[in-house]
């Protein structure tokens, strides 16, 4: 399968909680009303009973999540986790990042790694690390900071993906600004991208959407699920990607066409080296997909440029002959009937990740999905690609959490100053054979993700559309939107002036200070975020 094995490591309470959340909803939609095939091989492989096991690592620093996250997947009669292949203590980490970061993480290195190796051997094409960690704990925040940087040690080739769970603005963990702050800090410095929750939007899902009153932690845990499932299950690419719009994007190397075929003109490649030169701690543009593998059957090459002692990685393009875009099967079909639209191979987490994160100064990630509707009501929703994709553009550019909150002009790409700007996005469509969609209604559905405005002015490829023909929990058509936008920004720049104003109080610091960590360090990491969120502003 295109992309490779993914291998997962829960860490930590929330880790091995969501983690359960997101295997089972997989192996529901993956085979539990058919039989296997090889495209749930990616997150599961066959035990020695020839039952279908999740290739995780489960970690934490108490047994009692663990041993009942094994329990329950026993119990669904559908996949089981490797039990040899989890590690636990018996004392927790205090809700203290440097407790886990420097003391229960190495002191649990060799061990982690062993199990990481077993999994890794059971892999054909090993490609991505999924971590599920908590940023408001110690466990999950310590001991899963110090695990990702080992494993970018150790497995260098391998992309690294983190999903994190932001934490309530108004929680329980005094110091969970603290734990956040550090361990975005480290992550943004070792990871490949950060896959971001907050726990605030997922409670507005449930309460405004879902009907749940008092939503727990494993209702929040359902709906990560649901998001994370919905972009990581297989699908593949749209050849061509997203229809183009009437006015091109805007180009800030002072160039208003484009190259043969469509594709930009040759000086384009050294301006982004040299802009990517700028930016602060980038010696290696990481997580670049591999040739070939940009737009929709573009040739490309990887072109290494060395500047002042910075080696540089672009992507560059060849011309060659592009596929069908869906405005040109829509054309097709005005007179015969609509053509099957042209896909790539099925292809796995690592190509949107890819896609995604080809800049180093970006790696947070946010997910919206719609419908959002109570199991009860799933079999009452048929809803049309046109009348779902209206609501997810709106979210997306107006960075809402739920489609109830939009209003009128809150999609108006012609105001910058209400529009969340993206450096990229990835589009899943899941549901309903496309053979039957109607090639005009569907390209004027998909046009509005394709529109310049909504994206930085100095993106290549912008946009990434995955489609599948299967249904999703049951749903006719369900859509997702994976995007790499400036809706991080509210949520850091919270996080962010909270530790800044405890840490000007010399607030908890003596809970840090014991485990050796310096004043140095916390404005080393206030620094590093400072820069993260002046690259998205800037965008």
């Amino acid at each position: 399968m295109k992309g490779g094995e993914v291998v997962t490591l829960q860490l930590g309470q929330y880790g091995n909680q969501v983690g359960f959340e997101i295997f089972n909803t997989m192996a529901h939609e993956l085979f539990a009303t058919s039989a296997p095939s090889s495209s749930w091989l990616s997150f599961f492989r066959y035990d020695t009973r020839n039952r279908p096991t999740a290739r995780c690592v489960l970690v934490d620093m108490e047994p009692k999540v663990i041993n009942q996250s094994i329990s329950l997947a026993e119990s669904s009669k559908l996949w089981v986790y490797d039990a040899s292949q989890s590690f636990s203590k018996q004392s927790g980490s205090g809700n203290n990042w440097a407790n886990g970061y420097l003391h229960h993480g190495p002191s649990i290195r060799d061990r982690f790694l062993s199990m990481v190796r077993r999994e890794a051997e059971q892999c054909d094409r090993l490609s991505t690390f999924l971590l599920l960690q908590s940023l408001a704990g110690g466990t999950g925040s310590g001991v899963g900071t110090y695990l990702t940087e080992v494993l970018r040690d150790e497995y260098p080739n391998a992309i690294l993906a983190n999903q994190v769970a932001w934490p309530y603005g108004t929680g329980d963990v005094v110091v969970q600004t603290y734990n956040a702050a550090f361990t975005l800090a480290h992550l943004n410095q070792t990871s490949d991208a950060i896959l971001t929750h907050q726990n605030d939007h997922l409670n507005s899902i449930c309460t405004r959407l879902l009907h749940i009153s008092q939503p727990s932690f494993t209702h929040l845990n359902k709906v990560i699920a649901g998001l994370t499932a919905g972009v990581a299950l297989p699908a593949s690419v749209l050849c061509g990607g997203c229809p183009p719009t009437s006015s091109p994007a805007p180009s800030p190397f002072g160039m208003s066409t484009m190259g043969p075929g469509g594709y930009p003109p040759a000086p384009v490649c050294s301006a982004v080296a040299d802009y990517l030169c700028t930016v602060p701690r980038s010696s290696l543009v990481t997580g670049l997909p591999a040739a070939g593998a940009i737009g929709g059957g573009a040739s490309v090459s990887r072109q290494v440029t060395s500047v002042g002692g910075i080696t540089i990685c672009v992507p560059v393009r060849l011309p060659s002959p592009r596929p069908p875009t869906p405005s040109a099967l829509a054309a097709a079909s005005s007179s015969v009937a609509p053509p099957a639209l042209a896909l790539s191979p099925v292809t796995a987490l690592a190509d949107s990740l890819g896609h995604l994160c080809g800049h180093p100064g970006f790696r947070l990630l946010t997910t919206r999905s719609v419908p959002q509707v109570p199991d009860r009501s799933v079999d009452y929703t048929a809803d049309s690609w046109p009348a779902l994709l209206r609501p997810l553009h709106s979210m997306l550019a107006g960075d809402l959490a739920t489609e109830d909150r939009i209003r009128a002009g809150t999609a108006d790409l012609s105001n910058p100053g209400r529009v969340c700007r993206c450096l990229s996005a990835a589009l899943f469509l899941r549901g309903q054979q496309y053979q039957a969609v109607d090639g005009a209604a569907f390209q004027g559905a998909l046009q509005p993700f394709g529109d310049p405005r909504l994206y930085a002015p100095w993106a290549l490829d912008p946009l990434r559309i995955y489609l599948s023909p299967a249904r999703f929990r049951r749903l006719e058509t369900f859509a997702a939107v994976v995007a790499n936008s400036q809706s991080v920004v509210g949520p850091l720049e919270h996080v962010l002036g909270r530790a800044q104003g405890m840490y000007a109080a010399r607030a908890f610091l003596h809970h840090y200070a014991r485990y050796g960590v310096e004043e140095d360090h916390f404005r080393e990491c206030f620094a590093e975020l400072e820069q993260v969120l002046a690259n998205y502003r800037s965008l």
